[in-house]
């Protein structure tokens, strides 16, 4: 967080010459603002001692301690100019930083106000206020206080960056490509917004413009972790794997960040796949995913309550209560289609087909249906409230369900019928059985093998479902919870449902596609051929966000059989999944 740096005038009584304190003063500014704040410290003290009611050089020596780590003893100074001039908006300014910096975010927040109070122009304030909101999760606060520092100064590099984030952060990708842009254009030899428009152009697959933003990055700061990361990623995907493994190499030599590091040990497994390096690939997923598991946000999360949670839904969802009658309206065509599967099944793949059909819209991954769940397990009583509903209790339920659509779709995809998309909604059956009997169920399904090799050589947000993923061993035991609970669904549910595998759907994508589209009363439409041009360009918020722009390869397809051996000890408790699925035997 920023601060000022600021000179007032010689004091009116001062045993020195004014001229000389002026001299003096002004040269320890210009120490300090080079970057030498040290330097400037003594000088500062010296000038206070014959002028002792000095409210800038009190400040000043409060910036001085903020700078050099000593946030605590920055506050005493701050507060002590405050004390003499509480009418100076850059005082309480730096006192939010400092107030920040000793995580103190509501007094930080009061401090940054105070300043903005003084001084509405100050967009620093603002801009700091706006970090300050972000922190705390106030997400939407802070965009709107970001907006109001770029009325006042529509050239602040900070804010526009930070908004960009936000933006990034949110998934709506193309609003903060545009801000970086005109972040570029301001500061064009900036590292960091370099950094963040390139990464965003090849998050959206526009590999092209990314490719020469990281070229000018690497120009100017060859040893960029960040980067290197991203000239890596551009690299395999065209097919250069050598110098996607050299660039990979290098961001690792060059940092000790953990975010960095772990994203470039997942791609340098993914690039060293492609080499047929299959042992080395798999050590750098094994060292991805373990620091991973270092990470604040895996550390917090028990990776046993999800299984918990299968395990009582297990028991509770018995044959009698999943094939028992529905409850309510019957609402025939207006039901969802529900697309599910194992994570890393191929469900964006035929997502994004399906949503390039024009009477068909997608969710990706933004379900209403665990909206619902996550407003029905709030209330403590989950899943006994399914037990006998009324039909207006059904019905509130599917108001909840249509408001999310509404909210986040605009009246319910504008006449499209709606396909939700959340690939564990398949541990969800029996609260789409209660709430809508007459929706479709497709279910994806991949060789098993292949899904937990997939699932552990990507980096999921973590949640309590996806931490379990973080080792091969920890996945094929969620893997056999959660399609073993599919199974038993499979035999009792009242619900029409679908399974197609995506082996097929890559040997014959039309056939499979028109297969899927009969089952829900859809006409085939010629604009599913062309549903890579639909996704390139286009936010993809799952690790498919590369495979969905390229055309369709089988090279997933058995790629768990170079992994042979580490997949030695968990073939038996995949074995009866492969079999039952109709995969070949291991």
């Amino acid at each position: 967080m920023g601060e000022r740096v600021t000179e007032s005038g010689p004091p009116a009584s001062n045993d020195d010459p004014a001229a000389n304190w002026d001299d003096r003063k002004r040269a320890a500014l210009a120490r300090h603002r080079a970057g030498y704040p040290a330097e400037a410290e003594p000088v500062y003290r010296d000038l206070l001692r014959s002028a002792p009611d000095d409210a800038d050089l009190h400040h000043l020596l409060g910036v001085v301690a903020l700078q050099t780590g000593a946030a605590a003893r920055a506050i005493d100074w701050i507060e002590k100019a405050i004390a003499l001039d509480g009418d100076k908006a850059e005082f309480f300014n730096s006192l939010g930083a400092a107030r920040g910096a000793t995580g103190e975010p509501t007094a930080a927040e009061e401090a940054f106000r105070e300043a903005i109070a003084r001084d509405p122009g100050f967009a620093d304030a603002r801009f700091n206020l706006g970090a300050v909101l972000a922190e705390q999760g106030r997400r939407r606060e802070a965009e709107a206080i970001y907006r109001e520092a770029l009325e006042r100064a529509p050239d602040h590099l900070g804010a526009l960056n930070n908004l960009g984030v936000l933006m990034k952060e949110d998934g709506r990708r193309d609003d903060a490509v545009e801000i970086f842009r005109r972040a570029a254009e301001i500061a064009p030899d900036d590292v960091d917004t370099l950094y963040n428009h390139a990464e965003s152009l090849e998050r959206l697959n526009r590999r092209d413009e990314a490719a020469r933003v990281v070229a000018k990055l690497l120009e100017i700061a060859p040893a960029s972790p960040g980067g290197n990361i991203i000239a890596g990623a551009l690299a395999r995907h065209a097919g250069d794997f050598d110098d996607a493994a050299a660039h990979l190499r290098r961001a690792l030599a060059e940092t000790t960040e953990p975010e960095l590091r772990i994203a470039a040990h997942f791609d340098l497994g993914h690039t060293l796949d492609r080499l047929g390096q299959a042992d080395d690939a798999f050590a750098s997923f094994e060292t991805a995913n373990r620091l991973d598991e270092e990470t604040d946000a895996v550390r917090g999360i028990d990776r046993d309550e999800y299984r918990r949670e299968l395990d009582r839904d297990r028991a509770w969802f018995t044959e009698t209560r999943l094939a028992g009658p529905s409850v309510g309206i019957d609402h025939g065509d207006e039901s969802p289609v529900f697309l599910v599967g194992f994570p890393r099944s191929g469900t964006t793949l035929i997502e994004r087909m399906l949503d390039a059909h024009p009477d068909l819209f997608t969710t990706e991954e933004s379900s209403p249906l665990e909206y619902l769940k996550q407003r029905l397990v709030s209330r403590g009583t989950y899943p006994d409230c399914l037990d006998a509903p009324s039909a207006r209790t059904v019905e509130r339920w599917r108001g909840i369900f249509g408001t999310y659509c509404d909210n986040r779709f605009g009246a319910r995809g504008q006449g499209r019928r709606l396909v939700d998309k959340l690939p564990l909604n398949i541990t969800n059956l029996g609260l789409i059985g209660t709430v809508f009997p007459n929706a479709r169920i497709v279910v994806s399904l991949r060789d098993p093998r292949d899904v937990c090799l997939s699932c552990f050589m990507q980096r999921f947000e973590p949640n309590k479902a996806m931490v379990n993923f973080t080792s091969l061993a920890s996945t094929v035991e969620l893997y056999a919870d959660v399609m073993g609970f599919w199974l038993h669904c499979r035999a009792h549910t009242r619900l029409a449902w679908l399974e197609y595998r995506y082996e097929d759907l890559i040997a014959d994508y039309e056939g499979t596609i028109r297969k899927i589209l009969g089952f829900l009363d859809v006409p085939w439409h010629d604009a599913i051929r062309d549903y890579r041009s639909a996704a390139a360009g286009r936010f993809i918020s799952t690790p498919s966000y590369e495979a969905v722009v390229e055309p369709i390869y089988p090279r997933a397809s058995g790629r768990w059989t170079r992994y042979r051996a580490q997949f030695e000890p968990h073939l038996a408790a995949l074995r009866p999944f492969a079999e039952t699925f109709g995969y070949e035997p291991d």
